[in-house]
């Protein structure tokens, strides 16, 4: 089972997909409590390269009040990719995923980039944990 990396200020929260070899985000932000999922992006400039926000829980969200397009990543409990959406714009409502343990947010174009599709399988790491596993991303 995928269990939710913890943030700390000596660790720095890594998204891989382990299926593509790929790195998603090297500095994840979870937001695991109801208020840091409702405010989660709203308000931001933009998401940094290499940025994410992990929502544990959610299978589904919103851009109100955003001012960029993200993409989505929604993950099951054993952390397969369940669906993909690219480049959601601001203003919008993602579809809802039941099978979805949660979602991350990623800057636009990232899934892309790194070839994210439903069915992968990703790892929540830090970078000493990545460093440990020899995992070469």
């Amino acid at each position: 089972m995928l269990s939710p990396f913890r943030h700390t200020r000596r660790r720095t929260p890594v998204i891989a997909n382990t299926t593509r070899g790929a790195v998603l985000a090297h500095q994840a932000r979870p937001a695991d409590n109801p208020w840091t999922r409702f405010v989660g992006l709203m308000g931001q400039a933009r998401l940094p390269e290499g940025g994410a926000l992990v929502l544990t829980g959610t299978q589904g969200v919103h851009t109100h009040f955003m001012r960029f397009p993200i993409d989505l990543v929604f993950y099951d409990r054993d952390g397969v990719v369940v669906d993909v959406v690219h480049r959601l714009r601001p203003w919008r409502f993602s579809p809802y995923r039941r099978r979805a343990h949660g979602v991350i947010e990623l800057p636009a174009g990232v899934a892309q980039a790194t070839g994210t599709q439903p069915g992968d399988v990703l790892s929540f790491l830090t970078t000493e944990t990545s460093k440990h596993r020899g995992a070469g991303m």
